[in-house]
């Protein structure tokens, strides 16, 4: 009995360390069942084990999220060669199917699909868009609407000695996306509907990348069985729910209300839009086209999921480094005082005139480096990268974090320094590797819309107010919470008029 114990403790062991791993790139031991999702959760946010992993084993290595490996491609060289120069290998999505179907209902939405569905509603998605004008004039004045009600807020609110930004920032931005999805922003009695909701995004971007979640998530119809982990899948259910609860709601309103006799007339927001286009093919049939109230419900979560977190939390963390860094903010305040000098809204005309504030969003980019793991693709054939075979249908991240942080790249790359970005004359320099919206063919498609929300809020919060550490309290902490998409740990500034009278 003691020899077959043994035999088994050595196969297992065996298994673990060698032979599963065999045919894929070098990379750290996963544990059983864990993988290797335990280092990143013991070094928050997730930085420092990568960046470790890549210089031990080099650009190309293997991370496990419990059972299922992926490829981690860490170098600027590599990811170009891959997700550029090859980006239709690299095109598909790797989906935990169990999960999917188990969540989401099946494979629907625009972040978790792949193929031709993929590819039908993001070129539907993007069409729309540009309809509504995204990239134009159009655009711009929907989001300047909110900076000015924004300001507006700030110069009316009683609380600027000590006054939670991150709240206005969530609100500003949940409008402007909410707008494009369902043609109305949040004010007056719709200020708590989306308090609820942005609340239980937060949570539930934090829960995904705790431990005990992820394990559940990998293995949903086994190990999610178990009292500890069924526990956990319950909650990601639950959260999944509520936010599914929100956009039916609004979707149930539009169908309500659509002209079914005037199909070509314009649309006032993107449901509205995509019901039009799902009449105009027939209905609700999911067998002969990829439009439905199942795939509607998923693209709203996708895009204001895209549309929300990551541009409030750059904004958010813009200002930590701006109170953080008297030498920053005192160049950003001399550039606007020499190019715009008045509290006028700074549109992006004005953006070529401010390279100083220009390359302080960049390095706030850099800095904040929201994603410890980028999402994951997955391979439409077989490949090699780096001498490594890769068959058809492997997982493989573009691990943007290490880019960011890269110290050949980016020298003493957990300083902020804005003037990295900044060639010798002060003018805006084009760094290739800075690419905070991921790269390739799965690159962010609202890139452009983001860009745009973060030039606007950010110049003209910055022209408009001075941004303080609290009075008599320390600074605000730059230590992040981790989670799928990093967050600053809540804060309160003071914040004052720059024109008052």
């Amino acid at each position: 009995m003691i020899y077959i114990i043994l035999i088994l403790i050595f196969l297992f062991i065996f298994e673990h360390i060698y032979w599963k791993r065999r045919n894929f790139p070098p990379g750290p031991i996963p544990l059983p069942i864990l993988g290797n999702t335990l280092s990143l959760a013991k070094n928050p946010p997730g930085y420092e084990p990568m960046l470790k992993w890549r210089r031990k084993y080099g650009p190309v290595f293997t991370f496990w999220f419990g059972k299922n490996p992926a490829i981690c491609v860490a170098d600027y060289k590599t990811i170009k060669e891959t997700m550029i120069d090859d980006g239709e290998t690299y095109s598909g999505r790797s989906t935990l199917d169990d999960l999917i179907n188990l969540v989401r209902g099946g494979h629907y939405g625009v972040v978790e699909t792949s193929g031709w569905l993929w590819k039908e509603q993001k070129r539907f998605m993007l069409h729309t868009f540009r309809d509504f004008g995204m990239g134009k004039n159009l655009m711009q004045q929907k989001i300047l609407d909110e900076v000015a009600y924004l300001i507006e807020s700030l110069k009316n609110s009683d609380d600027l000695d000590a006054h939670n930004i991150q709240y206005d920032i969530d609100r500003a931005v949940g409008s402007i996306i909410n707008s494009l999805l369902f043609g109305y922003r949040y004010e007056g009695n719709r200020i708590q509907e989306f308090i609820e909701l942005k609340t239980c995004f937060t949570k539930h971007m934090r829960f995904v990348m705790e431990p005990l979640t992820t394990i559940a998530m990998t293995q949903p119809l086994t190990l999610g069985k178990l009292p500890v982990f069924k526990s956990r899948l319950d909650k990601l259910l639950q959260n999944m729910n509520q936010l599914y609860s929100a956009f039916q709601k609004q979707i149930d309103e539009h169908q309500r209300n659509l002209d079914l006799g005037n199909l070509e007339g314009e649309s006032s927001d993107f449901c509205e839009a995509f019901l039009k286009e799902m009449h105009r093919r027939g209905g609700q049939d999911e067998a002969s086209h990829s439009f439905s109230v199942n795939q509607l419900r998923n693209m709203c979560l996708d895009l204001w999921i895209a549309g929300l977190e990551t541009t409030t939390n750059t904004v958010a963390f813009g200002i930590l480094y701006y109170i953080r860094h008297p030498r920053a903010q005192y160049l950003v305040k001399k550039e606007l005082e020499r190019v715009i000098d008045s509290d006028r809204l700074i549109t992006v005309e004005d953006r070529n005139d401010l390279p100083y504030l220009n390359a302080f969003i960049s390095e706030t980019q850099r800095m904040a480096n929201l994603l410890p793991i980028n999402l994951i693709r997955k391979t439409t054939k077989d490949t090699t990268i780096n001498g490594h075979f890769i068959p058809k249908g492997s997982s493989v991240i573009p691990q943007i974090g290490c880019i960011l942080y890269d110290e050949e790249i980016f020298p003493d790359p957990y300083s902020f320094k804005p003037e990295r970005f900044l060639d010798e004359n002060g003018n805006l320099k084009k760094i290739e590797e800075h690419i905070p919206f991921s790269i390739g063919k799965r690159q962010c498609m609202g890139e452009g819309l983001a860009r745009m929300e973060l030039f606007l809020l950010i110049s003209n919060l910055f022209n408009q107010f001075e941004f303080l550490a609290e009075e008599g309290k320390n600074l605000p902490s730059m230590d992040k919470r981790f989670g799928f998409a990093l967050q600053p740990h809540p804060f309160r500034c003071q914040i004052r008029h720059r024109f008052s009278q």
